[in-house]
């Protein structure tokens, strides 16, 4: 499945994007 595959990728970059969300 493709959620598979998001999730992986979020576990992974979580940290990057929830620093991306903070700059906002």
């Amino acid at each position: 499945m493709a959620f598979s595959g998001f999730n992986s990728y979020w576990n992974e970059h979580w940290q990057s994007l929830w620093r991306v969300l903070d700059k906002q």
